[in-house]
């Protein structure tokens, strides 16, 4: 069993309708992970996780080239949904790779490599809205996934924040529930890390 991984995470690729300057920022997002790609193909990683905000404009156009842009990646891409995404879009298009055979084809999941999990979080239950939730539901389903895989290390995946980033911007539109998110992790010591996406910069505790 093989217990050491590499992982690479993406994040807020902001892929948009049509493709080119991304809100007259002058950044080609299409452009800017062509690069990124050309990186990870020299990495050669096991697993790669796209902690959502993959696109900007949520059109089947956008998640169809999304998906073939990832076809060309070296390892299989893990996908969960971002506060600019449509998850039922995303699930019917860009459709996460099977890595066991009772493996969900959703965008929330559970994926088994080697001797760890990646429980992948859906943290848009909070509705027009750039903030986020987990809710009761996620949560169970996260306690429950846990407490049947104790021997595995997990790495928990989502789109928003879980602690501050000392952004006063960016923190208002953080997870809600973070503090029975946090509780729910305490309880289980296999958890080896947390990440996600949506700040738009590195951050680490």
């Amino acid at each position: 069993m093989k217990s050491c991984l590499r992982l690479i995470q993406i994040s807020d690729l902001h892929f948009g309708f049509p493709p080119g300057d991304l809100l007259n920022s002058g950044i080609n997002t299409v452009q800017t992970f062509a690069q990124v790609a050309q990186r990870i193909a020299q990495l050669q990683p096991d697993a790669i996780v796209a902690t959502g905000d993959l696109a900007q404009d949520p059109e089947a156009e956008v998640y169809q080239r999304l998906a073939a842009t990832f076809a060309r990646l070296p390892a299989p891409v893990y996908c969960l949904p971002g506060n600019h995404d449509d998850p039922e879009l995303m699930a019917q298009i860009l459709t996460n790779p099977p890595s066991q055979p009772n493996a969900q084809n959703s965008p929330c999941k559970q994926v088994l490599l080697g001797g760890w999990q990646l429980l992948l979080l859906d943290s848009n239950h909070r509705q027009h809205s750039h903030r986020g939730r987990l809710g009761d539901a996620e949560l169970a389903w996260l306690e429950q996934s846990l407490a049947a895989q104790p021997a595995l290390h997990s790495l928990i995946c989502l789109h928003h924040h879980p602690q501050p980033i000392h952004s006063p911007w960016m923190d208002r539109m953080g997870l809600e529930d973070s503090a029975e998110l946090l509780r729910l992790l305490q309880r289980h010591p296999q958890v080896r890390g947390v990440i996600f996406g949506h700040i738009h910069q590195d951050f680490s505790l």
